[in-house]
């Protein structure tokens, strides 16, 4: 099953928001965009690039956020995650 990846990039940014809340998520958005010389638009297309800066921020804890984002992803497409890398099976199932 392939997943198009702005809706990816939606449940991201949803849990994001939900866990963070507007204004550190809007922070970290800035933050990303610097550290991955993306701007928003860029970013908001670019997976691999989201999930980079986000473990660059977070460094350990950042497998808190990819946990609950993996939940998300499981629940709303009725799918589990396949072997133990969350960005390799990220990039596995969008398109």
């Amino acid at each position: 099953m392939k997943i198009n990846k702005q809706d990816i990039i939606k449940i991201i940014n949803n849990t994001l928001y939900d866990m963070l809340g507007y204004n550190i998520t809007q922070a970290l958005y800035f933050h990303i965009c610097k550290i991955t010389n993306k701007s928003m638009s860029e970013l908001s297309n670019d997976l691999n690039s989201l999930m980079f800066g986000i473990q660059e921020i977070f460094k350990d804890a950042s497998k808190f956020i990819f946990d609950e984002i993996k939940k998300r992803i499981e629940v709303t497409y009725n799918i589990k995650m396949e072997g133990e890398d969350f960005l390799k099976w990220l990039n596995d199932i969008t398109s």
